[in-house]
């Protein structure tokens, strides 16, 4: 690598990481501050007392002014004393010249790079929102052409599997039986998207006798907090996707706190979990459900 690369490539680093290195200056900058504030202070006590002698020597100098029958020397008095107090002025901002102008420097270097991940940010948002419009709009042709449940199924990986089951018959004799069961890709269909089955809705401690939630009361407590999360809307104006995965017990999310849903935005303007069953288990604790939540994309900037 020619000496022209390095050089290249060194500017480009120092480019890409310019926020940090701002935010390390600036954190140096601030410490020299403070050492110059230490040693300017040190100095102020001598500035003080030397400025005390030298107005004591002007007021020796000019006797008894006050009662002098003389204007002229009044104002001459006036004026040796005025430039005392400019030179002392002086001594004083000269001693603490470093303090202020590395603490200056500290805040140009703070602002600098906040304001450089900002515009990165920016940029992110729109990269983010121009990926999410896109698509959607993907997901729409799809559904136009082939109906909703074939665009469920694609996005899902939804197939059909033979599967032996073990079933009991009247007699009481156990024996395995094949069973027809469509089956998702266990990988998310979006980062958005969540699966839900009894082992989440077991997260609330809420079961029935079949020690689990069962599908009418899956789908159910689905809805019911789907309302939920579009009263929470209405009332506060925005809802981040993070606060429908607490209301449903999943992980927060780094995108979590970035998209969501805007009550008056350019969006639909409501939250709908479009909930799909899309995986029949052996009994219904075993079912699998999606929850494709149709976010209005990015509005942590539009709040």
């Amino acid at each position: 690598m020619g000496f022209k690369q390095i050089m290249f490539k060194a500017a480009h680093l120092c480019k890409q990481h310019a926020p940090e290195i701002m935010i390390g200056a600036s954190i140096l900058t601030g410490a020299a501050a403070l050492y110059f504030v230490a040693r300017g202070t040190l100095k102020l006590e001598e500035i003080l007392d030397d400025h005390a002698e030298r107005v004591d020597d002007v007021k020796d100098k000019m006797g008894d002014i006050e009662s002098s029958d003389h204007p002229e020397e009044i104002v001459e008095y006036k004026k040796e004393l005025a430039k005392e107090y400019v030179k002392t002025g002086g001594k004083i901002a000269l001693a603490y010249a470093p303090a202020a102008g590395l603490a200056g420097a500290s805040v140009v270097l703070s602002i600098s790079a906040h304001g450089i991940m900002r515009k990165r940010l920016a940029t992110s948002l729109a990269a983010l929102e121009s990926v999410t419009a896109a698509f959607e709009a993907y997901r729409q042709r799809v559904k136009d052409r082939y109906g909703e449940d074939v665009e469920r199924d694609i996005l899902t990986g939804r197939h059909t599997e033979v599967v032996a089951v073990e079933t009991t018959d009247k007699k009481g004799n156990v024996k395995m039986v094949d069973k027809k069961m469509n089956l998702v890709d266990p990988s998310l269909p979006s980062e958005y998207a969540r699966y839900y089955s009894a082992s989440t809705c077991d997260i609330f401690y809420i079961t029935n006798t079949n020690d689990g939630c069962g599908r009418v009361y899956n789908e159910e407590f689905l809805k019911t907090q789907e309302q939920v999360a579009n009263l929470k809307l209405r009332s506060q104006g925005f809802l981040f996707l993070n606060d429908v995965y607490d209301m449903l017990g999943y992980d927060r999310t780094d995108y979590g706190q970035l998209v969501g849903w805007l009550d008056n935005g350019d969006g639909d303007g409501y939250v709908d979990f479009r909930i799909a069953l899309v995986e029949e288990g052996v009994n219904e604790n075993d079912d699998k459900w999606l929850l494709d939540f149709n976010v209005d994309g990015v509005i942590v900037d539009k709040i």
